[in-house]
């Protein structure tokens, strides 16, 4: 069981399985969005996904048609985005979990995008846009 929650404590989620697929994305909006040189992100089957508390003091933000991001109207913290185009499946915000010794980061994403002042010095494979399979 993987826990996780927010600054303030008071969204808490759960988790069923451990986060896969693992990445840094550093496009533009992961950015922004996280004030970092990139985000980190792990996807969860959302059957595997549960809200424990505070789901009444969350804020989603809509940058696109597609995509939802959900924020604690409380302290600001980014716990995880939902794809239209990916159903089924929502990415939490690595930073957000309580314990994450199980997670693996796999690869960069979105590395033509990267802040200038960053540079990745790691053995990863970086891909230029988004991955796919």
């Amino acid at each position: 069981m993987v826990t996780g929650g927010c600054l303030c404590g008071k969204n808490t989620y759960q988790l069923t399985g451990k986060p896969v697929d693992c990445s840094y994305c550093h496009c533009t909006v992961c950015r922004r969005l996280t004030g970092s040189a990139f985000g980190a992100y792990g996807s969860v089957s959302s059957k595997d996904f549960t809200w424990q508390t505070g789901s009444e003091y969350l804020s989603c933000y809509r940058p696109t048609e597609l995509t939802r991001r959900y924020f604690c109207q409380q302290c600001g913290c980014f716990l995880l985005t939902e794809h239209s185009d990916e159903p089924g499946q929502v990415f939490v915000s690595l930073g957000s979990l309580a314990d994450a010794t199980d997670v693996v980061i796999e690869y960069h994403q979105y590395v033509a995008s990267k802040a200038e002042w960053y540079r990745i010095d790691s053995a990863l494979t970086g891909y230029p846009q988004g991955y796919t399979e």
